[in-house]
């Protein structure tokens, strides 16, 4: 049997705002699935290596993955996310890459 579709899980290119030690930072990213009009179809689960600045609280929300706080510390912050999606209505037809990962950075100046 052949897939006659190919649906991925994917994260987007994105470049953090820079941030400023003991000032509020807030960014997010929103993550979809490629090739598929119903991205809200599937289960998002997200993990993170790497660092985040020390204030700086990272949120999951469905699809996105928000950071957020007062970061205490300032330098360059490197962190990989990762992402599995999980099909609410699978489709055996349906061709699917269920993992993805993505490098970001995040840079927090000194006041």
């Amino acid at each position: 049997m052949e897939c006659i579709g190919n649906v991925k899980a994917s994260l987007p290119s994105h470049q953090f705002k820079t941030g400023l030690i003991n000032q509020y930072y807030s960014d997010e990213i929103k993550a979809s699935v490629d090739n598929e009009p119903n991205d809200d179809h599937y289960d998002y689960s997200f993990t993170i290596e790497g660092r985040i600045p020390d204030g700086v609280d990272v949120v999951f929300d469905d699809r996105t993955v928000s950071f957020e706080g007062f970061p205490v510390q300032s330098g360059r912050f490197k962190f990989k996310i990762f992402l599995d999606i999980d099909p609410l209505y699978p489709e055996s037809l349906i061709c699917v890459e269920y993992s993805t990962s993505r490098e970001y950075e995040m840079i927090i100046d000194s006041n």
